[in-house]
């Protein structure tokens, strides 16, 4: 899919786009993946995908409908990188106050010795790889 701004923001059709991250191509804030509008529509650059937060049942969930005020998550098709947004840097411009919004994939720093964990009988080749076992939640 391609993510359009209002029509009356600019005075062609501006769409949501990122592109591979180089040294001379990033956010200028958090310095990680670009994403901006552009003025070109026929660019691989602008195609999105929505997959589910959940990542057991992203898979199945590819093509079916997607609720109104469900969690979702957007992914750009090119890189493979979910679209993201710190809330803690903030920057002003003519709009006002407004957050950054990049591609970045957001996870935890927690990393488990699947390995160890297996050998021990605590995790078995069925529960995805960035579960804590502690908290019982699954981290994306």
């Amino acid at each position: 899919m391609r993510i359009e701004a209002n029509e009356y923001l600019f005075r062609k059709k501006l769409y949501l786009t990122s592109y591979q991250y180089t040294a001379t191509i990033k956010a200028p804030v958090t310095q990680k993946q670009i994403a901006c509008a552009s003025a070109a529509p026929m660019d691989y650059n602008s195609v999105w995908v929505i997959d589910s937060p959940d990542p057991n049942d992203r898979f199945e969930m590819q093509g079916e409908i997607v609720k109104a005020n469900a969690p979702v998550l957007i992914r750009h098709v090119q890189t493979s990188v979910f679209l993201g947004s710190d809330n803690v840097v903030k920057y002003k411009n003519e709009f006002g106050t407004e957050y950054e919004v990049h591609c970045h994939n957001h996870s935890t720093n927690y990393k488990t010795q699947n390995l160890e964990m297996e050998y021990q009988g605590r995790l078995t080749s069925d529960v995805p790889s960035k579960y804590q076992e502690d908290k019982n939640v699954f981290v994306i």
